[in-house]
């Protein structure tokens, strides 16, 4: 009797055809810092490689003297007092005077081993960040802009300082810092110094250090703005008034910088709610967390065959998640994943080119309430009325 080639098997079979992976909860925070530590241990932490500072000894291993040198041992010790997040360092070497400092903070390609340096060495993270900031450089105007750069790359918001002065000299200097096009919509920027006291004792460190670590310590599509911090002193109390329109720090925040000022919550707080381009912090945070999850739930089946099927499935599994965003009041009612209604043709999805749309809109801050007085002569009458 003959091999019979059709058969397959006498009985049921399944097939399982999964809808594909959810995208999931919003991401956790996840901090980059660049900048000095000259007395760690360079075993753990050698220059220009991203490691994390994961447990105590790691962070203790960043200043094996106690002396407190660098900026990265406060800055990791500051991030871990507020938040409960990922932080890793990136070692930069001091330079023989300032300048060569900041060059090395700015980072390169080793033209001889290929190996980054400096913010550059950023693009190497194999865990993506969502806040990055060079504490103690970013107020020279070449390592800010480089930092942004890398932060519109990435993804992530950076954190940057500037020098406190005179109302002028501050927005003058957040002003020529760069616009909508340099990637500055996505910046967080900090005036001033701030001192605390720590396992170093009294210390005055930039504010980006503050700052990073309040907004860290928050979900990403959050604001900042007017949430306390554990800071001692500022080194310029910049006028500040919950009604006052006309102080010096509200021509601040009119300028996209934030500072921080005691409030009559008590203590200090991190005044302002936007970057330097005018939109609210939690916005940008938003706009780049859909960013994230959207890019990453379409790479996972990047290659696939461009079916109807395969197609609506990517729609539905985000729309889901947008709706689970909905239902969290993280983005209003309404937000949806869609084919644009006229850019998709045969010709471009034949060339497996296709374009859907993600339509959404955060919650705004509340920045402005406004306060009506309406005094009415006939409550007094008709009480007096007896």
């Amino acid at each position: 009797m003959s091999n019979n080639t059709n058969f397959k098997q006498n009985g049921a079979e399944f097939l399982r055809r999964t809808t594909g992976t959810p995208i999931g909860a919003p991401s956790n925070q996840v901090v980059y810092i660049v900048s000095t530590a000259p007395d760690a241990d360079p075993v753990i932490y050698p220059f220009g490689v991203p490691v994390l500072a994961g447990n105590d000894l790691d962070i203790a291993k960043l200043d094996t003297t106690d002396a407190g040198t660098g900026f990265l041992i406060h800055a990791v010790n500051k991030i871990k007092e507020f938040a409960d997040c990922r932080v890793y360092v990136i070692r930069v070497e001091e330079g023989a005077d300032t300048a060569a400092t900041m060059q090395n903070i700015i980072g390169k390609v080793d033209s001889g081993t290929g190996q980054k340096t400096g913010i550059a060495a950023l693009a190497n993270a194999k865990e993506k960040p969502t806040i990055i900031f060079a504490p103690g450089y970013s107020h020279e105007i070449g390592v800010a802009q480089t930092l942004v750069a890398m932060g519109k790359k990435l993804l992530a918001i950076p954190v940057l300082n500037v020098l406190s002065g005179t109302v002028a000299e501050v927005t003058a200097a957040g002003d020529a810092l760069g616009n909508e096009d340099t990637g500055m919509y996505h910046a967080l920027v900090a005036v001033g110094n701030v001192s605390f006291t720590g396992s170093f004792g009294k210390v005055t460190m930039p504010a980006d250090i503050v700052a990073a670590a309040l907004y860290a310590s928050l979900e990403v599509y959050e604001n900042p703005g007017h949430r306390g911090v554990a800071i001692e002193s500022v080194d310029h109390e910049y006028e500040y008034s919950f009604t006052n329109p006309g102080t010096e720090g509200n021509l601040l925040n009119k300028h996209g910088l934030c500072y921080f000022a005691s409030t009559s919550a008590g203590g200090f707080s991190l005044i302002g709610n936007r970057n330097l381009t005018g939109r609210f912090i939690s916005d940008v945070g938003l706009q780049l967390e859909i960013h994230r999850k959207v890019s990453a739930s379409l790479e996972l089946n990047h290659g696939r065959r461009l079916t109807p099927t395969f197609i609506n499935q990517r729609l539905l599994i985000i729309n889901n998640w947008l709706e689970s965003l909905n239902n969290s009041e993280i983005v209003a009612p309404k937000a949806r994943c869609y084919l644009h209604e006229k850019k998709n043709s045969a010709s471009a999805m034949t060339q497996g080119r296709w374009y859907i749309v993600v339509e959404y809109d955060g919650y705004p801050v509340n920045e402005n309430p406004v306060i009506e007085l309406f005094e009415n002569d006939a409550l007094a009458a008709a009480a007096l009325d007896i």
